[in-house]
C-alpha cells in the first residue's frame, strides 16, 4: 500500500550560532565544541567576534547524535557510524537528484550498490544485551551472530524500526540535498511499525511528494522494488506511472522461504518478532519442523507450504514452488533474488538453476541483521518480482 503525502523541510537559516543551538537542543556550548573536536559534528567558522558559527546542516547531525544516545549507544560507537557515513560520501554522489528513493536497511542493499544506484538506506536498530546497533552500518549478518554468542547471557535480544524523527531527518536531509519527489518502501506493517513511523514523519511536510510504500513483506524484495523504480524513473516516466508501477509490483511479488525451525529459534534466543501477526496461527504446526512458507501479493503473512524434516527436503519444496509459481503466473519476470543466512552453497546452486532454466540472471546476497534475527541461521528466500 503506498500512502502519498505532500510535504516541506523547515526553513532555516544559513548560519546558526553556537549559543543559540545549545538552547535549542538543551546542551552545553561545551559539549557542542567537544563534539567538533572528536569529530560527531561538522566544524566551526569564526564570525565577527570570533564566534563560533555552524552551517544549517550541523542540526541534522545534532539530531542523529541524540537520537542514537536516547537508543544507547556510546560517543564511540556513533563516531564509528558518523565516520562510516562520511566514507560512503553519498551526499556528494547524489546531491543533484531531485528525485530519490528511500529504504529500509532490511532489504540488505550492499553500500557499494546504494552509491551507485543513487538509493538510500535508513536503518533500523539492533539490541544485543545492553548493546544497541545500527542494522547495516555497525553490524551485518556476519557479525551478528559472533555478537549474540557473547552476549546470551547480558540482556534480551530484539529489534526496532526506525523512529518518527529518524524518519523525518532522513527526509529533511534529503529535501536539503534538492529532492522534490521522494519515494519511501518499506518493511510491512504486518512485520514492523517502520512504515507507519515512516507517514507519521511524512505528514511533517507540504509541497514536496513523499509517497510512502509498505512492501507487504522485507527484505531482499525491497530492494528489487528500489531497483525497479529507479529504472522507472532514469526513464522518464512521470510520477503517477511510478506509483501505479511500484502498487502493480508489491500486488504481484512473490517469497518463498525456509527457516530455522520455531523450537531452534526459541533456543537461540532468537523469537523476538510478534509471533502472532507472523505467523497467523501457524505455530503449532512449525514447532519442531523446518518451514517452508509463501508470501503471496503483497500480503504480509506466511502461508504454510510444508513442515520439512531436514534442509534438504525444505529446499526440494521450495524449487519446487518456484517452478509452479513462475509457470502459473500470467506476468513476465522482471528481477529474481535469493537471500539467505549461512547457506551460500545452497543459494549458489539455485542461483545457477534459476539462471540456465530462465536465462535471466539472478543475484544472491546475506539477510540483514534485523531478518537474521527473526529468522534464524540457515534461512534461504527466493524473491520473484513480476510485472505487467
Amino acid at each position: 500500500m503506498v500512502t502519498r503525502i505532500k510535504g516541506k523541510g523547515v526553513m532555516m537559516t544559513q548560519f546558526i550560532r553556537i549559543k543559540d543551538l545549545a538552547k535549542k537542543y538543551e546542551l552545553t556550548t561545551r559539549t557542542l565544541r567537544f563534539w567538533e573536536e572528536k569529530g560527531l559534528i561538522g566544524s566551526t567558522f569564526r564570525g565577527a567576534g570570533s564566534r563560533r558559527n555552524y552551517g544549517v546542516e550541523i542540526e541534522t547531525e545534532i539530531q542523529k547524535i541524540q537520537s542514537l544516545k536516547a537508543r544507547g549507544l556510546s560517543l564511540e560507537q556513533i563516531k564509528e557510524i558518523v565516520d562510516e557515513e562520511r566514507r560512503l560520501d553519498v551526499k556528494q554522489v547524489k546531491g543533484q537528484r531531485s528525485v530519490r528513493i528511500l529504504v529500509d536497511s532490511t532489504s540488505s542493499i550492499p553500500p557499494k550498490m546504494a552509491r551507485q544506484k543513487g538509493i538510500d538506506v535508513i536503518p533500523l536498530y539492533v539490541n544485543i544485551g545492553n548493546r544497541t546497533y545500527l542494522d547495516g552500518v555497525n553490524i551485518d549478518e556476519s557479525s551478528f551472530f559472533e555478537k549474540i554468542d557473547s552476549a546470551k547471557q547480558k540482556g534480551p535480544l530484539s529489534t526496532h524500526p526506525p523512529t518518527e524523527d529518524d524518519f523525518f531527518r532522513y527526509y529533511a536531509q534529503l529535501v536539503h540535498q534538492g529532492a522534490k519527489t521522494i519515494y519511501s518502501i518499506h518493511i510491512s506493517e504486518g512485520f514492523s511499525q517502520t512504515v507507519v513511523n515512516a507517514r507519521a514523519a511524512a505528514r511533517r511536510f507540504t509541497d514536496v511528494a513523499v509517497h510512502v510504500f509498505d512492501s507487504g513483506t522485507s527484505g531482499q524484495a525491497l530492494l528489487m522494488l528500489a531497483l525497479a523504480l529507479q529504472e522507472k524513473i532514469d526513464s522518464g516516466a512521470s510520477e503517477s506511472d511510478c506509483i501505479e508501477y511500484v502498487t502493480q509490483l508489491i500486488k504481484s511479488n512473490y517469497i518463498v522461504v525456509t527457516i530455522t525451525s520455531i523450537k531452534t529459534l526459541s533456543a537461540l534466543g532468537l523469537l523476538t518478532l510478534n509471533v502472532e501477526a507472523a505467523y497467523a496461527g501457524l505455530l503449532a504446526e512449525v514447532l519442531n519442523f523446518r518451514p517452508v512458507l509463501e508470501i503471496l501479493g503483497g500480503s504480509p503473512k506466511f502461508n504454510l507450504v510444508r513442515r520439512a524434516e531436514s534442509l534438504k527436503e525444505a529446499l526440494e519444496t521450495l524449487n519446487e514452488c518456484l517452478k509452479i509459481a513462475i509457470k502459473a503466473s500470467k506476468l513476465k519476470i522482471k528481477m529474481i533474488g535469493v537471500s539467505h543466512s549461512r547457506l551460500d552453497k545452497e543459494a549458489q546452486a539455485i542461483r545457477l538453476r534459476l539462471e540456465t532454466e530462465l536465462n535471466i540472471p539472478v543475484w544472491v546476497q546475506q539477510g540483514s541483521a534485523v531478518l537474521c534475527m527473526h529468522l534464524g541461521p540457515q534461512s534461504l528466500g527466493v524473491n520473484v518480482l513480476f510485472e505487467a
